[in-house]
């Protein structure tokens, strides 16, 4: 095994798919069909993360639960190695996190990469599937009045910590959306599905680009700008965009309360902003100018929605829910 093994890491390091031929058939099928998965694939989860060959955890809205691989962890490793090859994904040590739609089993996922270069003992590899449908709007509580946002292009920040339902809400509202209006959608991975067939889809995983896509979106005419998810740099372009006429737009964000969703995106736009003398308080009535709503989202639940009035040394800001 430790010749494959060899011989394997010597293809791989070269750009090359080791040959079907040339190794043990159950070496190809783990490496190259992940038979390894197939078990735990099957079962019912939303995201499953490999720490090592012998712990891996799947995680449903209800429970957690811990399993084993039976494959040592050298063939893990290069197994992923094979995947990354396949699939044109470049990760090593100066890319050390990656995400990318893959298929495995017919069945498309999310899967995200972490280099052990960053501190962990092993790398990690976390596969969260791409849901097919979604819920219809009428299944959240206060949707007509998340509809009548919408309707009216209010722009609208959707937050809550990760697997909370942000992405999939966001997805239910666009289906309202009418045949007639142009819709851009940026992301760093495809989760958001098109509605309608002539909707412009723009996607990468490198920031630099994202930022340069929010840059290009005020070139287009367009009826809404989609944000799959702010993290860093695309903040900038994004939340400038909101100031050139167009309304209609809609992102997600990670944070603890829709006020502090807020307090984030100052946050994150004075520290990615281009003007290094741009004052917190100059950023935040920029923002709670252009931000309409946010809604806050809890165990795919809506928990808060507060419509964003104004910025005077604080939020200035109406608890809609509370009201309702």
């Amino acid at each position: 095994m430790k010749e494959i093994i060899k011989h394997m890491n010597s293809s791989i390091n070269l750009g090359i798919l080791p040959k079907k031929d040339t190794l043990p058939k159950e070496v190809y099928e783990d490496c190259f069909h992940f038979k390894f998965l197939s078990k735990l694939l099957d079962k019912d989860f939303e995201e499953l993360v490999i720490h090592h060959s012998s712990l891996v955890s799947l995680r449903s809205n209800e429970h957690k639960s811990y399993h084993q691989l039976d494959i040592s962890q050298e063939m893990l490793e290069l197994a992923f190695e094979v995947l990354s090859l396949q699939n044109k994904i470049t990760w090593n040590v100066s890319f050390p996190f990656i995400s990318k739609k893959i298929t495995l089993f017919g069945i498309t996922y999310r899967l995200s990469l972490l280099h052990k270069s960053t501190g962990s003992k092993h790398h990690k590899y976390f596969l969260r599937k791409k849901k097919k449908s979604f819920f219809p709007i009428e299944s959240y509580n206060h949707s007509n009045l998340l509809s009548k946002l919408f309707s009216e292009k209010k722009n609208i920040m959707f937050s809550g910590a990760s697997s909370s339902g942000k992405t999939s809400l966001m997805q239910s509202l666009l289906k309202e959306s009418c045949r007639e209006e142009d819709v851009l959608v940026i992301e760093d991975t495809n989760e958001i599905l098109p509605v309608h067939d002539h909707w412009t889809f723009l996607t990468s995983n490198n920031s630099e680009q994202l930022k340069k896509y929010c840059s290009y979106s005020v070139r287009m005419y367009l009826d809404r700008i989609i944000l799959g998810e702010i993290r860093s740099i695309e903040i900038y372009p994004f939340i400038l965009s909101m100031n050139t006429g167009l309304k209609g737009f809609m992102s997600t964000l990670h944070a603890n309360n829709a006020l502090d969703t807020m307090h984030r995106l100052g946050v994150l736009f004075e520290l990615y902003s281009e003007t290094s003398s741009l004052k917190f308080e100059t950023v935040m009535k920029l923002l709670c100018s252009q931000i309409d709503f946010v809604v806050y989202m809890e165990n795919k639940q809506i928990k808060e929605i507060i419509e964003v009035l104004n910025y005077d040394q604080r939020v200035i800001y109406k608890n809609i829910t509370s009201s309702i």
